[in-house]
Parts: structure tokens; C-alpha cells; sequence
């Protein structure tokens, strides 16, 4: 990359206009220098281009920056705080672990022992491939598909472990999307993950304003390869249609035109129904998991995609796909050592909500349960009898066959 595309500096200095861009900064250098050679006919040439990259910057960054009414409310405040001189919290450089302070190398081995010895206990995958002769058609990735993906990619998420820019990757589409569906063709079909997409960088991001736990004050965030994202886009899309009938119709999380609102919608319109009968009584559950992601047993999560009749040759690629995985903690440059995981799947991952959802479909009770994701929650209600059309006591009734069993 460095050879075809040479990186070409711009300097940018605190006191520049916050709508300035490196386009805008090169400009005004060839204008500047046009005026010293004392050639005319240039420097009108780019003082009129200057003029006219400003207002257009003006207008495009008081348009997204300002008065956009489209953007997330999390990227306005963002925005108001740049445009206010406001600092951003600082990344996590220092850390307090038993009287002795750590940063640099240390404290990034120090969070990367932390985040991997979670699933250190668990077994690590045992799976044996299963033969498959010939790739079904509906397997095949065209480049035009390919293309496609590459062209949604976002310009302004960081890129992972292969370094590549996600600039590139859109950028190029139509010129790389053919070898690289033959590369996307060739690990479907062999059901072998290269392993540098199995890599993850994780930045740990602190719960609290002032983390005193490296255990629990931390939260990691995941950076996997683009490319591999591309790829579980497909995967995703094939495995979709065989697994999401089987999925429980009360799981709200990770399923296409649902949300939270639609479980709280339908939780609330069964309480007021029940809140109806006299002296009615509401006793709810609530169950978070935890460490949900990094504790799913990749044994038990193939042996359940298997009792769904995914197809072999997307079996092997998911076993693939979960074996040999590996992380590093990224504190700004520096770098921790690999460690493997024997467990999980990276929240950052495309597949990762999808496996999720395998591994707790068949949680259920004789109440009814609702869950989002990971977060559970289960109730039951107590009415006065006699004189009323509700059903029997569900509560008494789950106490009575409990103590019977």
C-alpha cells in the first residue's frame, strides 16, 4: 500500500478553522506558492479554488455538524463538545494494581491476562470436520456481491489486526472484489478461517470515570479484520433462514424489526391485563448473565447449530471459525502479546449475536419469559379468586406442580 498509494502530509495546526480539511490546507499551499514564484494566472487559479473549498466546507460542516437533524444524539453531543473546546475523556494510560502503578506494556499484559483467563477453564473445541464433495450454488459469492458489501463499508471505524483502512477497501471495491470472493470462495468451501481474521484488538474502555478494578471497571471492546466481517455478512445471511425459525418467539435482541420497545410494549400490555383483576399481584425475575459472550462454550454451541441441520459445509466453516482464536489488548501503540481464547465469540463480531441466541434459545420455564439478548426476565401473577373470569393462580399453580415434582 505504501508503494502504489504514498502517504502525502498536510499540515494541520490547533488554531485552523474546525471546518478546515487536508484539501482545503494543500490548496492554500499552492496558492501561497504561486504567489511567491509571482505567476498570475496560478494564484488566481487557486485563490478563486480556495474560496470556493471554504464555502462548501462551511456549508457541509455546518449542515452534518450543527444542524443536522438525522444524526445519532450520541454523535450530536459529541459534536457540541468539539465545537465547545470540550476534552474528551482521556484513554486508559495508568492503572492502580495491588499498591503498584502500571502502564505502558505492563498494564496492557496485565488487561490482556484479565480479559482471557475468563473462559481459561473452559474446553476448547473438539470438532472433526465433516466431508462435503462439491459447494452448493447458494454458497457461491459473486464479486458483484462482493462489491457490494465492500461499498457499505464505514470509512470512520478503525481497522483491525490486518491494519488494512477501511477507506481502501471502499474505496476499491470494483477493482478488489474479485480476488477477494475467489479468497471468500476458497474458505467456504475448504471451511478454513484464515488466521489473521480469527485475531482480535481489544481496547479495554473503563465503566467508571476512575476504574479501580481491572476485573470489573473494564469493558472490552473488539477490532476484527473488515474483510472477515464482510465474510460473516454472507455466512449470517445463509444461516439466518435455518436458524431463526427455530429461535424462541419471545426473544426480542438480534432479531430483524425488534427491539426493546417491542418487549416492553408486549411485557406492559400483559402486566395492565393481569393488573386488572383485584388484588392482583406481579412478582418478576430479572437475570443478566455474566460475561455472556466470552463464556459461550463452543462444544455445546456446534453440537446445537448441528440439532438445527445447518448444512455440513457451513458447519465446518463455523467450527473454523471459532478454533484458534486469538487477542491482544491495543493501549494507544503499544501492544500486549497474543493470547487464545478458548471460548466466546467478540461482541464486535457479526456472527457473535447469532451464536448467542443458539445457546439460550432453549432456555424456558412453565412462566412466561421474555429476553433480550442475554437479559432475562420471567414473571407471574397472584389474583383474588372467586367472582372473576382470570385464570387460576399462575403462581400457585407453578408452587404446586414444583412441590409434586
Amino acid at each position: 500500500m505504501d508503494i502504489h498509494l504514498p502517504l502525502r502530509q498536510v499540515k494541520l495546526h490547533p488554531t485552523d478553522k474546525p471546518w478546515f480539511t487536508p484539501e482545503i490546507k494543500e490548496a492554500i499551499a499552492n496558492r501561497q506558492r504561486a504567489w511567491a514564484k509571482g505567476s498570475t494566472v496560478l494564484f488566481s487559479f487557486w485563490r478563486n479554488k480556495v474560496t470556493k473549498l471554504c464555502k462548501s466546507a462551511r456549508r457541509t460542516f455546518y449542515m452534518v455538524s450543527v444542524n443536522s437533524q438525522e444524526t445519532t444524539p450520541k454523535k450530536w453531543w459529541d459534536n457540541i463538545r468539539r465545537l465547545s473546546g470540550q476534552s474528551r475523556s482521556a484513554p486508559l494510560s495508568t492503572f492502580v494494581v495491588n499498591d503498584s502503578v502500571l502502564s505502558g506494556l505492563d498494564l496492557a499484559e496485565v488487561i490482556n491476562d484479565s480479559f482471557s483467563k475468563i473462559s481459561s477453564d473452559m474446553q476448547p473445541l473438539e470438532y472433526s470436520p465433516v466431508p462435503v464433495d462439491h459447494t452448493p450454488d447458494e454458497f457461491i459469492i459473486t464479486p458483484v456481491a462482493v462489491e457490494r458489501s465492500l461499498l457499505t463499508v464505514k470509512e470512520g471505524k478503525s481497522p483491525g489486526p490486518d491494519d488494512i483502512p477501511n477507506w481502501l477497501l471502499k474505496d476499491f471495491a470494483p477493482v478488489i472484489s474479485r480476488p477477494i470472493a475467489s479468497i471468500f470462495n476458497a474458505s467456504i468451501r475448504q471451511g478454513k478461517v484464515p488466521l489473521l481474521w480469527k485475531c482480535t484488538s481489544v481496547l479495554p474502555l473503563a465503566k467508571t470515570p476512575k476504574p479501580k478494578s481491572v476485573e470489573s471497571d473494564l469493558r472490552p471492546i473488539s477490532l476484527t479484520a473488515v474483510l472477515s466481517k464482510v465474510l460473516e455478512g454472507f455466512v449470517f445471511s445463509w444461516l439466518c433462514p435455518i436458524v431463526m425459525p427455530h429461535i424462541d418467539p419471545h426473544q426480542f435482541g438480534g432479531i430483524r424489526d425488534s427491539s426493546t420497545s417491542h418487549a416492553l410494549v408486549r411485557l406492559i400490555h400483559e402486566w395492565l391485563q393481569a393488573a386488572e383483576t383485584p388484588k392482583a399481584v406481579i412478582r418478576s425475575c430479572l437475570i443478566d448473565f455474566s460475561k455472556a459472550f466470552d463464556r459461550i462454550d463452543h462444544n455445546i454451541l456446534i453440537h446445537k447449530l448441528g440439532l438445527l441441520n445447518v448444512p455440513p459445509i457451513l458447519l465446518n466453516w463455523c467450527a473454523n471459525f471459532l478454533q484458534d482464536r486469538f487477542q491482544l489488548v491495543k493501549l494507544g501503540q503499544v501492544k500486549s502479546s497474543w493470547k487464545s481464547i478458548n471460548a466466546g465469540v467478540p461482541q464486535g463480531t457479526k456472527l457473535g449475536p447469532l451464536f448467542f441466541l443458539v445457546m439460550i434459545n432453549d432456555l424456558s420455564t412453565s412462566l412466561p419469559i421474555y429476553k433480550y439478548i442475554d437479559d432475562c426476565m420471567c414473571y407471574v401473577y397472584s389474583a383474588e379468586r372467586g367472582g372473576s373470569n382470570k385464570p387460576m393462580d399462575s403462581y400457585q399453580q407453578h408452587a404446586t406442580q414444583h412441590k409434586e415434582d
